[in-house]
């Protein structure tokens, strides 16, 4: 899995993301349990998660295309 190095590394290099992530699985049993979820977890606290309702804005500075 490309994503576990990366996974490890944001919980080895972020005390705050670490804690947050052992408090998350001490309240969500499939977090607790899974490892599949426990990976889409950080996913979605990484860099690399694309939030939804995000769009790129750009700037039109002439009609001509």
């Amino acid at each position: 899995y490309i994503f576990d190095t990366t996974a490890a590394r944001m919980l080895k290099e972020d005390a705050a993301l670490r804690q947050d992530f052992e408090a998350a699985k001490e309240v969500d049993p499939r977090l607790e349990k899974s490892g599949g979820f426990q990976m889409y977890w950080l996913y979605q606290q990484s860099d690399l998660y694309e939030r939804k309702g995000r769009y790129p804005v750009l700037r039109v500075l002439s009609s001509e295309f």
